[in-house]
């Protein structure tokens, strides 16, 4: 599968700037595609030519680049020198919306004008939210342009490869760890995440909790640990190399990760918790994907827009209680479903129709293996 994955999918990879390796984010994203799907990555900041005739996949993160006003007609002026006979766009992030602050508007129009831009200038349009695809699917419309938009998964960057899951499920557990991110933990879910891990303490004494990163990432969390008199029982990781991360996630029992927009594929903690084998007590938001309301392995607790912290410290320590084998096994077959490379390529491979147009309401298209 890999071999034939890499002879379909051997595209340029083209970026603004590649981040140091272990960065997280796209730099890694982009680094792992060339590993598991071939090609070779262009940096357009360093003047790197792509070869002509050969496919291109952009990778943009409209909202993450605000720090580069003049990026988005560089690109487009970029592309246009650098024909490609298929070229696919890869959206990693977009501004959810115009916000009521007038601090909100010069980003959105900037990442709509990029967007105005690019989408004319490519074959397909990748989108790592359902959510977000219908965004996107409306505004293709909008624009009267014939692309295809298709919703896939962030893939896990700290798994060197997909996982065998005979391979995770074997791993030996702690059938008290409980993990979760600091990269998730800042701002007032970490708040909530600290008054969970607090009862969960308090419930269930034996658990033994890890957070994994930095601790700067979750000073709130941090705070509110502090308050409670627990800080001391909760071991703080720092930065660790990717490996290092996927084996405290394949020692771990049950994983715990709040968004403020519910869980999604575009969450690259949550497909590496589902890779490992982990469970994952979450919520739901405006922005999680169906399928993620049926996945076996991920218990919705509550409603990330108005958070229950008793009720997710409840399901916490009931995962942990049961012990579930089933539950791992669940998580590594979604794992393999929805957000692995193999999932990816899936998408990648299907006829540029797929995916395309959607309904009146402005849904996308169907997807074989998203709900």
């Amino acid at each position: 599968m890999r071999l034939i994955v890499k002879t379909l999918l051997n595209h340029q990879v083209i970026l603004w700037h590649l981040k140091p390796e272990g960065t997280c984010g796209v730099g890694d994203h982009s680094r792992l595609w060339v590993k598991h799907l071939g090609g070779h990555i262009v940096e357009v900041s360093r003047g790197q030519e792509p070869d002509a005739g050969a496919p291109q996949l952009v990778q943009y993160t409209p909202g993450g680049w605000t720090q580069h006003a003049a990026w988005a007609g560089e690109l487009a002026g970029y592309l246009q020198r650098h024909p490609a006979p298929e070229r696919t766009l890869f959206l990693h992030e977009l501004r959810r919306r115009l916000g009521a602050s007038p601090r909100s508007w010069v980003p959105f129009a900037h990442d709509l004008l990029a967007l105005r831009m690019l989408l004319p200038m490519v074959q397909r349009i990748l989108v790592t939210t359902e959510h977000r695809a219908r965004q996107v699917t409306r505004m293709v419309r909008a624009w009267q342009l014939d692309v295809p938009v298709s919703t896939v998964a962030v893939s896990s960057n700290v798994h060197d490869a997909d996982p065998l899951p005979h391979g995770v499920l074997r791993t030996p557990r702690d059938p008290d760890a409980l993990v979760l991110f600091a990269r998730n933990s800042g701002g007032v879910l970490g708040r909530e995440l600290g008054d969970v891990v607090a009862r969960v303490l308090l419930l269930r004494p034996a658990t033994r909790v890890t957070l994994l990163g930095e601790r700067r990432l979750s000073d709130d969390l941090v705070r509110v640990l502090a308050d409670h008199g627990i800080l001391e029982r909760v071991r703080i990781t720092g930065l660790l190399p990717a490996v290092r991360v996927a084996s405290e996630l394949q020692h771990a029992s049950v994983g715990l990760a709040l968004h403020d927009t519910g869980v999604s594929g575009r969450r690259g903690t949550i497909s590496a918790m589902l890779a490992s084998g982990v469970p994952v007590v979450t919520g739901a938001g405006e922005e999680s994907d169906a399928w993620t309301r049926d996945c076996a392995a991920l218990v919705l607790a509550t409603d990330c827009g108005h958070v229950d912290t008793n009720a997710v410290a409840d399901a916490v320590v009931e995962l942990l209680d049961a012990n579930n084998p089933a539950r791992r096994a669940a998580a590594v077959a979604a794992y393999l479903q929805h957000c692995s490379w193999e999932a990816l390529a899936s998408v990648m491979g299907q006829p540029a129709r797929t995916g395309a147009r959607g309904g009146e309401d402005g849904s996308v298209g169907a997807v074989p293996w998203v709900a």
